[in-house]
């Protein structure tokens, strides 16, 4: 069973977020596994695009954590969708200590609704083939 948190680890796990995207504190970044990799090559998206989307989240962009990653890696995993360059964009993060780290950008499906707004995001105008 996925994990919901209150809203209320949801807006602080956002501040520090946000905070970690500030330059001064060098505590996000995007590890390139092939799936990502492949997102911003076949999109044409830059990293610093889906950071300035990031800054813009609120609750309504959660989706669920935290929770384990499926491998050895500490920390704990989160998950939003938003909206960019028409389509709708599953994100996770994983976050140890005061660092965040983006492992997975995906079209999203459409299967999984976020928990804080009835109907997450619109629905892509275009999907992932």
């Amino acid at each position: 069973m996925n994990k919901i948190a209150s809203k209320k680890e949801v807006r602080k796990l956002l501040d520090q977020l946000k905070q970690s995207l500030d330059p001064l504190n060098s505590n996000y970044n995007f590890e390139f596994r092939d799936s990502t990799h492949s997102f911003f090559n076949k999109h044409g998206v830059f990293k610093y695009e889906i950071k300035n989307q990031i800054k813009k989240f609120t609750i309504k962009n959660y989706l669920e954590g935290p929770k384990k990653d499926y491998g050895n890696y500490p920390g704990e995993v989160w998950m939003f969708k938003f909206n960019f360059n028409n389509l709708r964009i599953y994100i996770k993060f994983r976050k140890f200590k005061k660092y965040f780290f983006c492992f997975r950008l995906h079209v999203d499906d459409g299967s999984k609704k976020c928990p804080y707004k009835n109907e997450c995001l619109e629905k892509n105008s275009e999907k992932e083939g």
